[in-house]
C-alpha cells in the first residue's frame, strides 16, 4: 500500500490518500491567491511521490521552481520517474532530511513558500530545522499536523 495516490495518463494506484486529494488544489489556490504575479521557490517538505510539486508545476505551467524534498531516495526516483511520464517542468526532487541536510545547501532563491504535511513528526532536529526555515528566504510555511497521537509518542502535536 501507498500513501499517496498515483493517477495519471498511463494508470491509477489507489494509495491511503485518496485520488480525489483536494489538498494540491488547495495548495495551488493560495499560491495564486497570495503570491499573484510574484516570482517565488515551491518547496514540498516530505514529497513522496511528488504529487504536490507536479501539480503546482502544471498549474504554474513549469515557470517556478518546484522542489520535493523527501529522505527515502526510492520516492524521489518515483516521483522524477511521474514528472517525466507526466510532462511537468521545473521539477527538482532532492534526497533530503530536515534538521540534517541543511536548505540553505539548496541555493534557494525567490520567495520561498513551504507545505510541510503530515511529517512533522518524522523531523527528529525540529530545532535545527526551524532555524534553517529562518534563513531560507522562508514568506510562506503552510503545516498540516498530523492527529494521531502515536506520532508524538503518545502526545499530542500541541506538547511537542
Amino acid at each position: 500500500m501507498i500513501y499517496q495516490s498515483i493517477s495519471n495518463d498511463y494508470f491509477t494506484i489507489t494509495g491511503q490518500r485518496t485520488e480525489k486529494d483536494i489538498r494540491p488544489k488547495i495548495v495551488i489556490a493560495l499560491l495564486k491567491e497570495i503570491l499573484k504575479k510574484e516570482q517565488f521557490t515551491y518547496i514540498d517538505v516530505g514529497s513522496n511521490n511528488g504529487l504536490f510539486v507536479r501539480e503546482v508545476s502544471k498549474a504554474f505551467d513549469g515557470v517556478i521552481k518546484c522542489i520535493g524534498l523527501e529522505g527515502f531516495d526510492r520516492f524521489n526516483t518515483l516521483a522524477r520517474a511521474l514528472a517525466f511520464l507526466e510532462d511537468c517542468k521545473n521539477n527538482y526532487y532532492y534526497n533530503f532530511i530536515c534538521g540534517e541536510n541543511d536548505l540553505l545547501d539548496l541555493n534557494l532563491s525567490n520567495n520561498c513558500f513551504f507545505t510541510i504535511f503530515s511529517v512533522w513528526h518524522h523531523i527528529i532536529k525540529k530545532d535545527v530545522f526551524l532555524e534553517q526555515l529562518k534563513n531560507a528566504n522562508t514568506n510562506f510555511i503552510l503545516f498540516e499536523m498530523t492527529v494521531q497521537e502515536e506520532c508524538y509518542n503518545g502526545h499530542s502535536w500541541e506538547k511537542k
